[in-house]
């Protein structure tokens, strides 16, 4: 049974609240007990988030019909490498390619509606000045700041400011008090409801 859901963060739209009844939709129609769709989504709300969850399912079904065709083509060869082919037989079963293709367009739909009445939103930015000295201190200071203020939103992007106004991008793996160096204070960008 697929799962389809808004995320507990979701920024809810008419536009979302439609696609998870397309989902739902193709769910219903080729998905239940047995059935060849299956999708666990949370549905944010934001377009590049959603879009790429919904390409994703729609490369696995492409992928999935690519193996059917070639599993379909090989049982056809009489002789593979030579050699006679143990799984010949002849003629084609194209109703699973019609079923798997029916999936991809549905998806595809909902990829577009996605990508066309999804709202434009607004970045939120959020700035914390910094108001110790050494860079360790400051690390230390980002950290606890953002510890203790969480930022709840899709899409975060932390940087930290510098002294002449540039902004320089805080990795999460490689994030160091190297970074904070010559920073006056640290901003995150952000989707939000």
């Amino acid at each position: 049974m697929s799962k389809i859901i808004y995320h507990k963060n979701c920024i809810q739209h008419e536009a979302v609240s439609k696609t998870k009844r397309m989902l739902k939709k193709i769910e219903k129609q080729f998905g239940g007990f047995q059935g060849t769709f299956y999708c666990n989504i949370q549905l944010t709300g934001v377009d590049e988030i959603d879009n790429r969850e919904v390409k994703s399912y729609i490369e696995n079904h492409l992928n999935d019909l690519k193996r059917k065709i070639e599993k379909q083509l090989l049982q056809n060869e009489k002789f593979v490498n030579g050699e006679v082919n143990e799984d010949y037989e002849e003629g084609y079963y194209i109703p699973p390619f019609t079923e798997e293709l029916k999936i991809i367009e549905k998806l595809n739909e909902v990829g577009s509606f996605i990508w066309h009445n999804y709202p434009e939103l607004e970045v939120k930015k959020t700035e914390y000045i910094l108001t110790t000295n050494s860079a360790e201190e400051k690390f230390n200071e980002a950290i606890f700041h953002f510890h203790n203020n969480p930022v709840f939103g899709f899409c975060q992007e932390y940087f930290a400011i510098l002294e002449n106004g540039k902004k320089k991008q805080l990795y999460p793996l490689t994030f160091s008090s190297y970074d904070f160096e010559n920073a006056k204070s640290v901003g995150c960008e952000f989707f939000s409801a």
